[in-house]
């Protein structure tokens, strides 16, 4: 058994939406996951979008260099053009 510690946060301008954030790093205080996740969030969508619009996912590399190159590669351009 994982001891674990939850969050639920509550829009208070939507009454149907809550969210529930956990971890079970116990030392974290409530801000600190929800920073955490927060901070995350912006890293999440950028694979999100590689994905869909970048095909990250889709190498054909034989080369352990060339698939090691292409993901640095692509979130380079990506940037670039966004």
């Amino acid at each position: 058994m994982v001891s674990a510690r939850w969050v639920s946060v509550h829009d208070c301008t939507d009454m149907r939406r809550e969210e529930y954030f956990f971890t079970t790093d116990l030392s974290m205080t409530p801000r600190q996951i929800i920073e955490t996740f927060t901070g995350r969030w912006s890293i999440e969508t950028l694979f999100q979008e590689m994905r869909a619009h970048l095909g990250l996912e889709t190498t054909r590399g034989r080369n352990e260099n060339t698939v090691l190159r292409v993901a640095p590669c692509l979130f380079g351009l990506y940037t670039v053009v966004a």
